[in-house]
């Protein structure tokens, strides 16, 4: 259209010609207004489909590629009950959130706080034969509520724990994390560490060589007699500090 692209399928428009180097503020305004006008006739042309108190027209398919400001979301998860409602058929529908409570006269939520279901409101409540001798029926009510609460509290906490358990299903093991050299190394640290990590030791000995796992096995094998003096001094020195 002499110069101006129009896609009537995202409702954009756009001059294609060049900008002149000393065209006007104006001028470009100008032509920005020449392509919205071509945008509306081209909406015009296209077939109405009108009732009685409305007209619409059908847009056709875009051809622009417009960039996104923002990724794709990703999708969500399924609890348990969603991938029960899927199996089973079953369809959500859309409830009233509130209602009108005739005792009180205005509306509340049907569910929830201050809902129009709230016994822990309520004055008077019809007699329970369940409840043991001396027990209130408001106690029951707060009881149950809170239990309600806490069962729904450990639904959801079940559903995150399921939800990142199949992530972490998901997501490939890497199986070149940990070389066997490195495996190797952390056995031969381990074997020749102490439990205190030092702290009773000697300082002044020199310290034990990284060598073959085997070799350093032979040396931790200490007599009976030895194993005893060491273990009566290491009670002395840790008996001094008190």
């Amino acid at each position: 259209m002499d110069g101006v692209e129009v896609d009537l399928g995202s409702l954009s428009c756009a001059d294609v010609r060049p900008i002149l180097q000393g065209e006007t503020k104006q001028e470009q305004e100008e032509r920005i207004l020449r392509a919205v006008e071509f945008l509306v006739q081209g909406l015009f042309t296209l077939p109405e489909q009108s009732s009685e108190r409305k007209s619409q027209r059908e847009l056709p398919e875009p051809f622009s590629v417009i960039p996104r400001a923002k990724p794709i979301p990703k999708e969500k998860p399924l609890t348990k009950w969603e991938q029960f409602a899927r199996i089973r058929g079953i369809r959500k529908r859309k409830r009233d959130k509130f209602a009108w409570d005739e005792t009180r006269g205005e509306f509340r939520p049907i569910h929830g706080y201050r809902s129009i279901n709230d016994e822990s409101d309520q004055v008077i409540l019809p007699h329970d034969p369940s409840l043991q001798p001396g027990e209130s029926p408001f106690d029951r009510v707060k009881e149950g509520k809170r239990n309600r609460v806490k069962n729904n509290r450990k639904s959801q906490e079940r559903n995150k724990r399921s939800i990142a358990k199949d992530q972490l299903s998901s997501r490939p093991v890497r199986t070149d994390k940990y070389k066997s050299k490195d495996l190797e190394k952390s056995a031969k640290i381990a074997s020749i560490s102490t439990r205190s990590l030092g702290k009773y030791g000697d300082r002044n000995k020199p310290r034990q060589k990284l060598s073959s796992i085997k070799a350093s096995h032979k040396k931790n094998i200490i007599p009976s007699g030895a194993e005893r003096e060491r273990t009566f001094q290491a009670v002395n020195d840790v008996l001094k500090n008190f």
